[in-house]
C-alpha cells in the first residue's frame, strides 16, 4: 500500500511523501490495528501519523510524533494513481 501525501506546516512548509511497507508496519504497531482498516475508515491520527513516520524516515522532519502533529496546518494524502 502506497499512499502519497502533501503535508503543509504552519511555518509554510510543503513537502510531499509517500508511504513505503515500514510505514503501514509502523502504523499497525503503533495503533494495533490492521491496515486493511484503512480501506474502511481513515482516523486522522493515523493519517498524520503515516506522514510523520514517512517524512522522518525520509529525512524531512526530526520531530517527535506529537510536535509534529501541532504544527500541520494541511495534510492531504493524495492516492489517486498509487496502488
Amino acid at each position: 500500500m502506497k499512499i502519497t501525501f502533501e503535508v503543509t506546516q504552519t511555518d509554510g512548509t510543503k513537502n510531499t511523501v509517500s508511504t513505503v511497507y515500514a510505514d503501514i508496519l509502523a502504523l499497525e504497531d503503533k495503533f494495533a490495528i490492521d491496515a486493511s482498516e484503512l480501506a474502511v475508515r481513515q482516523r486522522a491520527k493515523w493519517m498524520a501519523f503515516l506522514a510523520w513516520n514517512a517524512m522522518k524516515r525520509a529525512g524531512q522532519t526530526s520531530e517527535s510524533f506529537d510536535k509534529f502533529t501541532e504544527t500541520i496546518e494541511d495534510l492531504s494524502p493524495d492516492d489517486s494513481g498509487n496502488e
